[in-house]
C-alpha cells in the first residue's frame, strides 16, 4: 500500500488522455509515441529503402518487374509526403505489396534478386507496423 501511494503522489494519475502532452493528448511528450517516432524517422528510412529499390530497378531487364519497382517508388514518395503516421502507413503497405509482386516475378529466375526484394519488403513491413503502433506505444 505504501508503494502505491508513493507512486500516485509522486507521479500523479497515469491517465493517458491527460497525462502530459496537453489537451486531449495521449502521448507523453518526454516519452514520445511509437508511431510518431517512426514517422519522424521516416525520411531517412525512406531514402535508404528508396536507394535499394533504385539499385534493383537499374539491375532489372524485365518490364513487369521494373513497373512494380516504379510503383513502389511512387508509394514511397507518397509516404514521404504524408502528414502523419496513419496517412503514411497505407502508402508504405502499398509499396511493400508492389515489392512483393516484383519478388514473385523474379523468384523463378533469380533467387538472389528475389531475396533482395524480399528483404526490402521486410523493411517496409517493419515501417508499416511501427506506423500503426498505438499512440502510447
Amino acid at each position: 500500500m505504501f508503494l502505491y501511494k508513493t507512486a500516485v503522489y509522486k507521479h500523479g494519475t497515469h491517465d493517458q488522455k491527460t497525462h502530459g502532452g496537453g489537451r486531449g493528448s495521449r502521448v507523453h511528450p518526454e516519452h514520445g509515441s511509437g508511431a510518431q517516432a517512426v514517422y519522424e524517422a521516416l525520411p531517412k528510412k525512406l531514402d535508404s529503402v528508396g536507394s535499394k529499390v533504385d539499385t534493383e530497378f537499374k539491375r532489372t531487364e524485365d518490364f513487369a518487374v521494373a513497373n512494380d519497382l516504379a510503383t513502389a517508388k511512387t508509394y514511397l514518395w507518397s509516404a514521404g509526403k504524408a502528414t502523419g503516421p496513419r496517412t503514411a502507413a497505407p502508402a508504405i503497405q502499398n509499396a511493400r505489396l508492389a515489392i512483393a509482386n516484383a519478388a514473385k516475378k523474379v523468384s523463378a529466375r533469380s533467387i538472389p534478386k528475389s531475396m533482395r526484394l524480399s528483404d526490402i519488403g521486410d523493411e517496409l513491413e517493419a515501417l508499416y507496423t511501427g506506423l500503426m503502433m498505438p499512440a502510447g506505444g
